[in-house]
């Protein structure tokens, strides 16, 4: 039987608030959840960063753990981006045992996170509007997804290191592509030229292309995506493009790698510099 991991209590994470994170100007907490997960429509855990100085107009910015599932890291390494951008910080932690497959938006994970938003609003007495979102490895699978399927809440993406794509074309279902078959291949192909009018950042280390035991290796993913992480964040980038100018739209996407490091969030961090890739972003 799966058990969920340890995450501190919202005290616990006030004491910590004098450590890493949060020794910065703020308050950071966490919001426990009990219940089934997505399937009950019960919202994930998250950790919440809240700077002293907020400027209201600003999108919070969502950071979205991979299958690490390290979301307090996530927050230690984003809170000084929100301090320096005026910006509340969500990071949300689907733990395995309720929220398997949230890369793929599986199982009830969009009500999950829109139960999840409005705790934010309710807990901090803001309205929510859009996020900016940066996820890594399987957080950027579940970003890219969750903007296709509801692009009015996503106002930017950094998307990073993702294992594997949703590909902008009609000749596959949906998490694969957005052939307009069942729910949400339905709404990810009407939805499509408002996904790609949102500004997308694709991030990858310049390192990351070994084929570990996380990246998806199916025949039909490495033909159609490519053999590695560097590989599939080019050619999906390149669909992108061409997918937003058969459809009229500017194109709004770049591509970038993070220097000398490979699959790990820490290292993406400290050597590859993702957190200035990300604040620098953000100024656009």
């Amino acid at each position: 039987m799966m058990t969920r991991p340890s995450i501190p209590s919202p005290a616990e994470a006030d004491k910590a608030a004098g450590r890493g994170a949060s020794a910065l100007p703020g308050r950071l907490v966490m919001r426990p959840a009990a219940g089934q997960g997505a399937e009950a429509g019960e919202r994930p855990d998250y950790f919440l960063f809240q700077p002293e100085d907020i400027d209201p107009a600003r999108p919070p910015l969502v950071a979205v753990h991979g299958i690490s599932r390290n979301a307090e890291a996530h927050v230690e390494a984003f809170a000084e981006v929100a301090v320096a951008q005026r910006r509340l910080l969500i990071a949300p932690h689907f733990d395995e045992a309720r929220f398997e497959g949230f890369q793929r938006l599986a199982r009830g994970t969009e009500a999950a996170v829109e139960a999840l938003w409005r705790d934010v609003e309710h807990f901090t007495g803001r309205e929510l509007g859009r996020v900016e979102m940066v996820g890594f490895s399987g957080g950027a699978q579940f970003a890219h997804r969750y903007a296709m399927l509801n692009p009015e809440r996503v106002a930017s993406l950094v998307l990073v290191a993702a294992g594997w794509y949703t590909f902008p074309n009609e000749a596959d279902r949906f998490p694969y592509g957005v052939k307009p078959a069942g729910g949400r291949g339905r709404r990810a192909a009407a939805n499509l030229a408002r996904f790609l009018a949102i500004p997308t950042l694709v991030l990858v280390g310049s390192r990351d292309s070994q084929r570990d035991d996380a990246l998806r290796k199916t025949p039909d993913v490495d033909i159609k995506q490519g053999l590695n992480r560097i590989e599939r964040a080019g050619r999906w980038t390149g669909a992108f493009l061409q997918a937003a100018i058969r459809l009229g739209v500017a194109p709004r996407v770049q591509f970038a790698m993070l220097p000398g490091c490979s699959h790990a969030f820490d290292d993406c961090v400290a050597t590859g510099g993702l957190t200035d890739f990300v604040n620098h972003w953000l100024q656009r």
